[in-house]
């Protein structure tokens, strides 16, 4: 019982982090096309990094757990 409960928030907590992921870079796409990140360099740098760190470490992830 214990370890399907385990599994269950496992399996939740990586879909709610990849909605959360899926509308940062939406949000991402859509303040790049209106010009946001012309008027605000360092809010282009912050999303970015953080898109791009978030995006390595789910490579590093996949890499060493799921690839064989």
């Amino acid at each position: 019982m214990r370890q399907s409960i385990l599994i269950l928030g496992a399996v939740l907590g990586s879909l709610v982090a990849l909605v959360l992921y899926s509308l940062a870079l939406i949000d991402w796409v859509q303040d790049f096309k209106s010009g946001i990140y012309t008027e605000n360099q360092s809010e282009a740098v912050l999303e970015t990094a953080a898109i791009l760190v978030y995006s390595y470490a789910g490579f590093e992830f996949f890499k060493r757990r799921v690839v064989l």
